[in-house]
Parts: structure tokens; sequence; C-alpha cells
């Protein structure tokens, strides 16, 4: 090649991010190549084989490599076919001479005359050398491990599975080498596999997931994996190397288990000598224990002596050997108080013998509570109507009574001095017939019978009627708005909502106090409406009842309108008489709203709808 030709030539490679390098090759008289010198080497080559331009130009190349006729590659061989066939060649070789390896290209635009250009591929090489020799060393290792254990290239092709894999799918080496994992997973669980792959990086080559796998006949399995990828120079993933195994009978343990921990009863179980083996953590709530609190204890000391109906160790025997299947019992709770339970048994066999028991505890308490509630409420009912017959009949004696006394009155003188004792008896035996009449007005059922009332009125009338059954140690106030509106109300029942509120005040002071009623025409939005739901819009009017007794902390008062609650003694009430008033209030369209402070007394305000507004 003349000057220019070469001048063009360096032009044309100078900036080519390859190694370019052109050179003339000489031959023997038998017209065998032996030798070859450099013409021309860009920037690239000088880079990849840290021979220097200056140094070799001009020069045979078995003199700037000595070594090279000593190679196991013939590169002189190789390159002289070329010069002189003009076919081009691509091939990767070692240069033992320089300790790389190269990928290259050769070939000839004039006869004598080659061109070389290659790339090192010495980092890529060394990888797969690497990855081969940990290939045969992995399948040493693993072929013959109870793990699931595979290899396979960025695109879930597999490279390599060891013989648990194959049993796994009933498959052989051959027919899964070369397919993609991604087959075995449903295709609803492939994300998972691709979503931890996408967290992989040098900095953290393995990820740990689950997924599920198909295996013969459609049966499904869980399978936890472990993956770790193998990364070339650049930071690229060349390969994948997992271990896998079958989780699927701690997924169905841990549901099962998560069954019976979600569940509100408490499940345990012992073993054959009634030591508790395990309990769900459902026992903390019930009785302020956890849980590891119970295991190790012999279930049958856990129960309320007075509830076992023979010895322990007798009842211990009924239940490992299911005589005895249900039974209701107390157990103690942190709080020193007990909890009624109910327990359904069943005795565990193995073997042909007795190994445990397994058990289900519900918590009865509150249903023992509301049975004994219902129960109270039945007898008061019986009670009321008893009353209502007593009332009937001393209303009678009454009536007698008074009668008697007018006799009297019109047949004594005035001067006569037992005047004043007959006409105090006549007043006595009127005030006994008026309790007698509310007596028999609270006693009878009567349907829900809506009038129009002037709610002072009827205040004027209960206060006169439970005046003297407050006692001299409470004062009463009322505040009653002498422009009151009228309201819609059934008569009999606000009579009881109102005694119901009054004597809740007498109990909650029982060293005297003071009890304030008020009324009050209110409008939707008063600052002074205080309970009165601001999305109702109208006109109301308000009863409040006050009074300066012990109060109620916010537990209780969150409580206050249950059916059945009382903080008084179960022989001086039935829980029912907030939970009534609250009942009334509603049929008549009203509300009712308390606040209250330990200490500071209570207030509870009821507004009913204005109808003359």
């Amino acid at each position: 090649m003349d000057q220019e030709n070469r001048h063009g030539y360096g032009t044309l490679v100078e900036n080519l991010p390859m190694a370019f390098a052109y050179h003339k090759m000489f031959m023997d008289s038998q017209g065998k190549p032996v030798d070859y010198i450099f013409l021309d080497v860009n920037p690239a080559f000088e880079a990849m084989t840290g021979l220097r331009r200056g140094e070799i130009l001009g020069k045979r190349v078995t003199r700037v490599l000595p070594g090279i006729k000593n190679s196991d590659f013939d590169w002189i061989g190789v390159y002289g076919r070329v010069a002189l066939s003009g076919q081009s060649v691509r091939f990767e070789q070692y240069s033992k001479v320089l300790d790389r390896w190269y990928e290259v290209t050769a070939y000839s635009d004039e006869p004598g005359f080659f061109a070389a250009i290659f790339h090192d591929i010495t980092g890529r090489r060394r990888m797969e050398k690497a990855l081969e020799m940990s290939h045969k060393l992995y399948k040493s290792i693993v072929e013959d491990q109870t793990e699931l254990i595979c290899r396979f290239r960025p695109d879930g092709v597999l490279t390599f599975v060891n013989q648990a894999y194959c049993r796994c799918f009933d498959k052989t080496p051959d027919e899964l080498v070369g397919q993609t994992f991604l087959a075995l997973i449903p295709e609803e669980d492939q994300h998972t596999v691709a979503e931890h792959h996408a967290r992989i990086s040098p900095q953290q080559p393995s990820v740990t997931y689950e997924h599920r796998a198909i295996l013969p006949g459609g049966k499904i399995a869980w399978q936890q994996w472990v993956d770790r990828a193998f990364f070339d120079e650049q930071g690229g993933i060349i390969e994948f190397q997992a271990v896998g195994r079958d989780i699927t009978a701690l997924k169905n343990q841990e549901f099962y288990r998560d069954l019976v921990e979600s569940h509100n009863d408490v499940v345990f179980a012992t073993d054959e000598k009634g030591v508790i083996t395990y309990m769900s953590p459902s026992i903390e709530p019930i009785t302020g224990h956890k849980p590891e609190r119970f295991v190790g204890c012999n279930f049958s000391q856990l129960i309320y002596s007075e509830d076992i109906p023979c010895p322990r160790e007798a009842f211990l025997r009924d239940l490992l050997s299911g005589r005895r299947k249900l039974h209701e019992f107390r157990i103690p709770t942190n709080e020193d108080r007990m909890v009624w339970i109910r327990g359904s048994f069943k005795a565990v066999q193995k073997d042909e013998r007795i190994a445990g028991l397994r058990e289900i505890l519900t918590d009865r308490t509150e249903l023992r509570r509301l049975r004994l509630h219902f129960e109270r409420a039945q007898r008061m009912e019986v009670t009321g109507r008893f009353a209502a017959a007593m009332a009937h009949e001393m209303n009678n004696l009454m009536t007698m009574i008074t009668s008697y006394c007018r006799f009297l009155l019109d047949s004594l003188p005035e001067n006569n001095p037992l005047r004043s004792d007959v006409i105090k008896l006549r007043e006595a035996g009127e005030k006994a017939a008026m309790i007698m009449k509310q007596l028999l007005a609270f006693g009878r059922e009567q349907p829900f019978r809506s009038i129009s009332l002037n709610i002072n009125d009827m205040l004027m009338e209960v206060l006169n009627f439970l005046g003297p059954l407050m006692g001299r140690e409470i004062e009463i106030e009322a505040r009653l708005d002498p422009e009151i509106g009228l309201i819609e109300m059934d008569r009999r029942h606000l009579e009881q909502a109102i005694i119901n509120l009054v004597m809740n005040a007498k109990d909650a002071m029982p060293e005297g106090g003071k009890l304030v009623i008020e009324t009050a025409n209110l409008q939707t939005g008063q600052p002074t409406a205080s309970g009165l739901p601001a999305d109702v819009p109208g006109s109301y009017v308000m009863l409040k009842v006050s009074d300066t007794g012990m109060g109620m902390d916010q537990e209780t008062l969150s409580r206050a309108f249950e059916p059945f609650f009382s903080t008084k003694e179960p022989d001086r009430g039935t829980g029912l008489g907030l939970s009534s008033v609250h009942d009334t209030i509603s049929q008549a369209n009203g509300h009712i709203s308390a606040e209250s402070r330990p200490g500071k007394g209570a207030i509870f305000r009821i507004c009913f709808p204005r109808i003359d507004a």
C-alpha cells in the first residue's frame, strides 16, 4: 500500500473504538508465511496490547513478540492464508505472549497485505472459565442435595437443574434445561419473581421470596427460593443460581394457625397428662394473661374449685377419656376476678392411646350477666305487676279512709278539737291515694299515645309527687321558662322518664345536694343547645336535669344508656332506667345527651321537637 493510501487508512481508523492493525506478510522460498511487519496501528490497539506505535511500526512481529512462533495458536499461518487468499476470518483466541484473549476479524484488500480488527475479551473469557469451573464444582456439590437447585439466565432459561428439581416437576434435565422456569409458575405469581429480581444489584446480589408452583397433574405447591446473581465486570447480570424448598406444609400450618388465632374463642391443647402445650392469643382479652402464662400449667388447676363436680384427677380423667365433652366453669383473671368459660373438649388418640385434649373455650361471662339481668328484669316485671295490684287495693282502702274522714268532718262541729286531727288524717290519705295512682299508672302496660303537652305543667305535677320522697337533704330548684312551647309526647311515658332522671339524681347524692330542673325554648345552632344535632333544623323544647352528685368517669358515661348497665348494687337497680329514658325520648323523635365528671355531678339534656313554633 502506497504512502497516500496508508495515510487514508490512518485517518479512517484513528478514532475507531476497536483495535486496528495493518500488516505486510513475508513468505519463504516455498511461499509459506513466515513473518509479517506492522505498517499501521490505531490508539485502541496500543491500549489493548500495551504495544506502542513508535516502537513497532516497520518491525517484524517475530522481533516485537519473540514467543509468537512457540504459541499454541499459529497466528502467522492464519494471517498468511488471509493475505494470500483474500478470504476474511473471524475467531476468538488467547495470546500467550500478551496473556490476553481477543476476538479477531482479519481481512485482505491487497495480496500480501492484511488488516486485523479485534476486541479484548479477556474479562468475559475469564468469567466464562470461572463459570465453567463453578458449574463443575457446583454440580458435584448440589446434585445429591434434597433442596431444589437450578441455574438460569436473566431471561429465565434454565442452564442447570439438580435431581431434586427434576423429581419435583417429574421431568428430566433435558426436558428442563433450555426452557424457562417461569412456565412452572402460575401466571399471577410470575410478577413476584420479576419484582424481587428487579431489586438485585452488585451491592445486594441475593433475594428471598415465595411463590406457588405448578406440579405434575396440575397440583399447586408453595415454594421458597433464595436467588443469587452473578455479574460481569460492568455490573450486568450473567446468570442466577437458586435454591428452593417446598413450604406447602408450613403455609398450611400458617393458614390454620391464623384461622385459630384470629378467632374470638380460645383454642388450646394439652398432653396426655393435661399439661397445656398450646394456648391461642384469644385468652389474653379474656383473662389479661398472655398465652405463655398458661403453657406448662395443668389445665385442671386453672378451674375454680367450686366448679369442678368431682376431684380434679377424676375430672381430668373424664375429659381425657371423652366421657365429659361440655362443661362451664370459672377461671381467674389478672384483676382477681372470675370469668365464666364454656369448654368444648375433644380427646385426641394416637397409637390407640390418649395423647391429649383439644379444647375450645368460649367466654360466657357477658351472656351470664345478660341472663342474670333478664331474670332480674322478669322479677321486676312481676314485682311491678304485684305492686300495681297492691296499689289498686290500697287505693280502694285510701278512698274509704278519705270518705270516712269527710263523713266525720261533716258530723263534727267547727269548734270540735278533733277536727284538726281528722283533717290531717284526710290529707295524709289523699296524699297516699295520689301515690297509689302513680304506682298504678307506672305498673300498667299501655301503648305509646302522643298528645300535645306543656312540659312545665307535667314537671310541676311530678315534682309535687316526688318532692316528699327526695328528703330534706336534697334541695330542688325549678327554672321553668314561662313561654315554653308545646311538645307531642305520651304523658305516661314522659312521667316515667322524668321520674327515672330525678330518682337517678337522688341516688347520686346520698349525702344531699341540689337538683336543678330547667326548661327552655331552643333553636338549632344556639350555643345553649348542647347535645342537639346541628344537622336537624327546627325549634325545640329543652328539659335539663342537673345534680351536684358523685358524677361519672368517661367510661361509665359512655355506657350510661346501655341496657342493664348499672353502677348500683344488684338489689338496688336493674340497669334499665336510663336505657328506657333513651328509648322513650327516641320514640318521640327527641334527643338526649349527658355530660359528667367525677365529683362534679351530672347534666342530662333532652330536646323535644316543638309543635307550636
